[in-house]
């Protein structure tokens, strides 16, 4: 839990942390699923929750920033909604069937490991069924 004020790198610290969560579950043997012994049907979701829907998409275009931008990810193709194209299609790792990432305003999917990042305001109540993974309150 962070207790900083503003402008001290809260956001900063937190996206990064969501980053290396959703690299290091691209690590997990076999799976994600099998190493946490859970439903592969469900697919696993890290929320952000934020105080508004403009703070919700703010957040969210910081990780999908860093998303674009680190070299690890880079390695597959990223599908970028806003622009409605694919950033690397020449990616190393494009052979692998149904591995774009997905990048929209609302969420971006990681389908390797059928994970998704979601950032919503918190009025939003839709989170059953999901199963959670990582939770941040910003």
């Amino acid at each position: 839990m962070f207790l900083w004020g503003k402008g001290s790198g809260k956001g900063t610290v937190t996206s990064l942390a969501i980053l290396y969560e959703v690299y290091l579950l691209h690590f997990l043997k076999p799976d994600p699923y099998t190493y946490f012994n859970i439903s592969p049907n469900d697919p696993l979701s890290i929320v952000i929750v934020s105080t508004s829907e403009e703070q919700a998409i703010k957040f969210l275009t910081r990780i999908s920033s860093r998303v674009k931008s680190c070299t690890f990810f880079r390695q597959f193709p990223i599908y970028d909604g806003g622009s409605r194209k694919v950033i690397n299609e020449n990616a190393y790792l494009k052979e692998l069937e149904g591995y774009t990432i997905a990048i929209t305003s609302e969420k971006i999917k990681f389908p390797y490991i059928n994970l998704e990042v979601v950032s919503v305001p918190s009025r939003n109540e839709s989170f059953e069924g999901n199963t959670i993974i990582g939770f941040v309150m910003d």
